[in-house]
C-alpha cells in the first residue's frame, strides 16, 4: 500500500496550492544573490571511518538560466540522494514527510567527499500526503538524504527569475453509470504535457483532504497524454471505499469521494468530485 497522500477536494475540480513554510535564514553577504548554502546540523552526516576531513555534510545551490547547480561536501560514496523539499526543511528531517520523492536522484561523492548535480528548476513540489506546495514565494529547499530517508543537509533553492508553476490540469467526469455498489465514469483530463503518464484513481475524501492510503489504486488507470495534452479513460468506481484504519466512506454523500491524478510526475494535481446518484 502506498504511503498516505493528501489531496484537497473541490466541486468538480480543485487544485491544492499552499505556500511553502518559511525558508532557512538567507545566504551570507559573501555569496552571490543567486547562490545559497547551508551546513547540516552537527552529527547529521555519516560517521563511518574515512569521512572526508571529518566534515559535516553541506550543500550550496546556484540558479543558472532555468537550472539549479548543486555542490556539496562531506559526503561518502553513493549512499545518498538529492531531492526537492518544502521550505524550512533542515538536517534531521524525514525526507518522506518533507520532500517530493518523485524528484529524487542519486548523487555519488568523489574521493574528497564532494558531490555535484544540475537539475531543472521546478516551481512546485508534491509532499507528505501529496499536498501541492508553491515554491514561487518563499523558496523551497534542495536537500541530500541518506538511504534511511533522513535529511543530511539542506539549503534554500530560490527560483530563477520569472519562474512560475506550469498551468494546472483539469479533470471532469461524464457518462456516469452507477449500480447499487459498482459503476463506471468517463474521466477527461486536459492541460497535461504531451506524453505524460497520468494516473487516474478514485479516492476517499475526509477532513478536507484525500488520504492516499484510501485510494482504489487497483482499479486506477494510467493514460498517456495525447499531443494536445488530453487524456480520456473509462474508470471503474465503487460506491463504498473501505478505509485502511477501519470503517468506510459512502460516495453517495457529497464531498466524500473524488477522482484524482496523484503520482503524475511533473504535473500539478487536479481532482473532480464523485457523487453517487
Amino acid at each position: 500500500m502506498m504511503r498516505a497522500r493528501l489531496l484537497a477536494p473541490a466541486a468538480v475540480v480543485l487544485l491544492v496550492l499552499a505556500a511553502c513554510t518559511a525558508a532557512p535564514a538567507g545566504p551570507d553577504a559573501s555569496r552571490s544573490p543567486q547562490e545559497t548554502g547551508a551546513a547540516s546540523a552537527p552529527g547529521a552526516g555519516p560517521s563511518a571511518p574515512g569521512d572526508p576531513d571529518g566534515q559535516d555534510p553541506a550543500i550550496s545551490v546556484r540558479a543558472i538560466g532555468g537550472a539549479w547547480v548543486v555542490s556539496g561536501t562531506g559526503f561518502m560514496g553513493g549512499n545518498q540522494y538529492l531531492v526537492q523539499c518544502t521550505g524550512g526543511t533542515t538536517a534531521g528531517a524525514s525526507a518522506l514527510d518533507e520532500c517530493d520523492m518523485s524528484t529524487s536522484e542519486q548523487v555519488v561523492a568523489d574521493e574528497e567527499g564532494r558531490i555535484s548535480a544540475t537539475r531543472q528548476a521546478r516551481a512546485f513540489v508534491h509532499v507528505g500526503s501529496v499536498s501541492e506546495v508553491d515554491c514561487t514565494g518563499d523558496p523551497c529547499v534542495l536537500a541530500v538524504a541518506d538511504l534511511s530517508d533522513r535529511v543530511l543537509a539542506a539549503t534554500a533553492a530560490p527560483l530563477p527569475g520569472g519562474a512560475e508553476p506550469p498551468p494546472a490540469p483539469t479533470l471532469t467526469l461524464s457518462e456516469e453509470q452507477f449500480g447499487a455498489d459498482e459503476g463506471r465514469v468517463t474521466v477527461t483530463g486536459k492541460g497535461y504535457t504531451p506524453g505524460t503518464v497520468v494516473r487516474l484513481v478514485q479516492c476517499a475524501a475526509a477532513s478536507g483532504g484525500v488520504d492516499g492510503d484510501n485510494c482504489l489504486y487497483d482499479d486506477g488507470r494510467r493514460v498517456i497524454a495525447d499531443p494536445g495534452g488530453s487524456v480520456v479513460a473509462r474508470l471503474p468506481v465503487q460506491r463504498e471505499i473501505q478505509l485502511v484504519g477501519g470503517g468506510a466512506v459512502d460516495c453517495a454523500e457529497p464531498g466524500a469521494c473524488v477522482v484524482a491524478n496523484p503520482w503524475t510526475d511533473g504535473a500539478r494535481m487536479a481532482l473532480a468530485d464523485l457523487l453517487w446518484e
